[in-house]
């Protein structure tokens, strides 16, 4: 083990980022982005098996004195402690996180709430008694309003309802194309046998089509930023602090107008006071961040 060596790892649902620096010399070791597809029809036993020869594979060869995961899916404190396990298997020194906990101290932020509009969607904050939760982030099927596939589910609800209005809009043609579909009543057939990361990627189609005038698409945008606020507004009912709000996702770094329209509702909703910024960095510099903290305790008493 090499105590200038931290590493961390970001588990999203569609990717994985593995970064490790050595403090020592401010030099990166290890920055890889692996593809991360079907991690949410893993079980726990099988995510901590991964996280096992990822930190085999890739980490453990450089020796870190400790690693912090940001995993998602790892909602409850029992399911971080099961993998966090599996990890010390490898790195003794590590712990994991859900992956929107990496948001703030990616941010260099202490104390506020995260939001992430990715694949998916949720927020993450601090209670009252110091103690870390996630809200949202229920999956494309019966959530994740904000996120690409909650954008693009509802997109296609909105073609088969302009479809039975007979109402011509231009965001009906637009999809159909992206996703390949000859009618709309083809659209639940495609999205149910489709792993939802494939057709997120058609939310920019979504944008694009309001943007161009479509009524249809530019409701689905507003009632999903609206959804947003209101996740916000339930992570402040937990405890968690909105004067400082973070987002971050590839939504949000994509689509700088769905950005503005998010940050004005959230200042409309909470006062001008509340600071809404966008993550300039990748969420593993908040793992790395963690890494270091677990190390201060041992570095202060030498």
């Amino acid at each position: 083990m090499s105590d200038g060596v931290v590493a961390g790892l970001d588990l999203g649902g569609t990717k994985a980022h593995l970064r490790a620096v050595d403090d020592a010399s401010g030099e990166i070791l290890l920055d890889e982005v692996l593809p991360n597809q079907g991690w949410a029809r893993l079980d726990d036993t099988a995510r901590a098996q991964e996280l096992i020869r990822l930190a085999s594979a890739r980490l453990a060869p450089l020796g870190p004195a400790s690693v912090v995961a940001g995993v998602h899916g790892s909602d409850t404190e029992q399911q971080q402690l099961l993998l966090a396990e599996a990890l010390r298997t490898v790195i003794p020194v590590a712990e994991v996180v859900n992956d929107a906990g990496l948001v703030l101290p990616a941010a260099g932020v202490s104390r506020g709430t995260g939001v992430i509009a990715g694949t998916g969607s949720c927020a993450a904050s601090v209670d009252a008694a110091g103690r870390p939760f996630t809200v949202g982030g229920w999956g494309w099927v019966l959530g994740d309003e904000g996120g690409a596939a909650g954008i693009v589910r509802d997109a296609c609800r909105a073609v088969l309802a302009a479809w039975d209005e007979a109402e011509d809009d231009l965001l009906t043609g637009m999809l159909l194309k992206a996703i390949d579909a000859d009618h709309p009543h083809s659209l639940g057939y495609l999205l149910a046998s489709t792993e939802p990361v494939a057709w997120a990627a058609n939310a920019s189609i979504v944008f694009d089509a309001a943007a161009r005038g479509s009524r249809r698409a530019a409701g689905v945008i507003a009632d999903h930023v609206a959804a947003l606020v209101r996740l916000l507004g339930v992570a402040g009912r937990r405890g968690g602090h909105l004067g400082v709000v973070v987002v971050a996702g590839g939504v949000f770094a994509a689509q700088d107008r769905y950005f503005e329209a998010f940050a004005n509702r959230v200042r409309e909703a909470y006062g001008t006071a509340t600071t809404v910024s966008r993550l300039e960095l990748p969420p593993v510099e908040g793992a790395l961040h963690l890494a270091r903290s677990l190390l201060e305790p041992a570095q202060g008493g030498r």
